[in-house]
């Protein structure tokens, strides 16, 4: 799916005062696996490195002899990512779960660690191939194709080297969103940040379930491919469409009116201008591992975590919000770690020829 890659680095800098995401890189589970992946004097990559959360650890863990290459679409948040390594200090933020913050801060800063920050773009990394040792990706692949993304890491990676990613995830049985939640669990007001003709009653509530499934069935008769990538947690792209899809189902818009949309709206995404977001599901991001198993990948470690603890902590109101607001990212989350074995040095091209993109 293509995206508009000039509006995601907009919207990311935009969001440098206020970013908060707490991804794997400022939990334990997430700094255990920087350090048990990262060896001295390793070539590291952060991709999509945002405000810089992950960098501590890994300046720590490259030593003198090593280097970290922080790369971002944005080029806001790489100044910001270079502002607070070069104070030591991250702004006080509040991140996605309870003791998340930025790791390998109490050391120290580490003498002689050398960090390059590169304005460059995940589907098309800047690096030629077999040069990285660890490549890793934190809460950014949704913003992307994560197919492109994942081969462009595999292609860069040395063999012997090694890939780490966490992408938020949807659920397979509702990658429509919304579906499952019951009425009794919608909040009393509006949440911030939601439309303004949002109602909170539970018929109304009902009604959008019901026209989520109409929807549903029409993508499948008319749009099968439509359907299919929803199903695999593509996401944001067809707002309009549906839209224009409850137009008609209401009368307000005639056969012959909505077949002019769909045709205007195709051309709108061939021409990548929609802004598609993909959680995707654990059946497309098997599929994904899958394909780069057939490229010689070996699969280290694979698991769908899930914050499910966490959030039923919180009220149902609280869940409501986090939950429809976010398309459940909040809730699941894929984890895998991958490893390119030395019997495939020089076959990094096998897996997309056409994605090779010299410094």
């Amino acid at each position: 799916m293509k995206t508009d890659r000039m509006k995601v680095a907009e919207e990311y800098s935009s969001r440098v005062g206020t970013y908060n995401v707490g991804s794997l890189a400022t939990r334990p589970e997430g700094e255990r696996k920087l350090r048990m992946l990262i060896s001295k004097g390793d070539v590291v990559v952060d991709v999509g490195c945002g405000p810089g959360f992950a960098l501590p650890v890994v300046m720590h863990r490259i030593g003198r002899n090593g280097l970290a290459v922080a790369l971002d679409i944005s080029i806001h948040m790489l100044k910001e990512a270079r502002r607070c390594l070069q104070s030591w200090k991250f702004p006080s933020r509040r991140f996605d779960r309870s003791g998340s913050r930025v790791r390998g801060l109490e050391e120290g800063p580490p003498h002689g660690a050398r960090v390059f920050f590169v304005l460059g773009d995940g589907e098309r990394l800047p690096f030629r191939d077999d040069r990285i040792d660890v490549a890793f990706s934190l809460s950014t692949l949704h913003r992307m194709d994560p197919e492109i993304g994942m081969k462009e890491m595999w292609r860069t990676i040395k063999p012997g080297g090694y890939i780490f990613v966490q992408i938020p995830a949807a659920h397979d049985e509702d990658a429509m969103v919304f579906e499952h939640i019951p009425p009794s669990f919608l909040p009393r007001k509006v949440p911030k940040g939601f439309p303004p003709d949002f109602r909170v009653d539970p018929g109304y509530w009902r009604d959008e379930q019901s026209s989520w499934g109409d929807f549903k069935d029409f993508c499948r008769q008319r749009l099968p491919w439509l359907a299919e990538a929803i199903g695999s947690g593509w996401f944001n792209g067809y707002e309009d469409l549906r839209k224009q899809y409850n137009k008609y189902k209401e009368g307000k818009a005639s056969l012959r009116e909505l077949e002019t949309f769909i045709g205007s709206w195709e051309r709108r995404h061939d021409a990548g201008e929609l802004e598609w977001i993909c959680f995707p599901t654990r059946r497309y991001f098997s599929s994904i591992l899958r394909k780069l198993e057939d490229a010689g990948a070996i699969v280290v470690e694979c698991y769908t975590g899930s914050l499910q603890s966490d959030v039923m902590r919180l009220s149902k109101k609280r869940y409501f919000e986090f939950y429809v607001y976010t398309y459940s990212q909040v809730v699941r989350s894929h984890v895998a770690v991958l490893a390119k074995p030395l019997w495939v040095a020089g076959k990094a091209s096998t897996v997309d020829p056409d994605s090779q993109h010299k410094l």
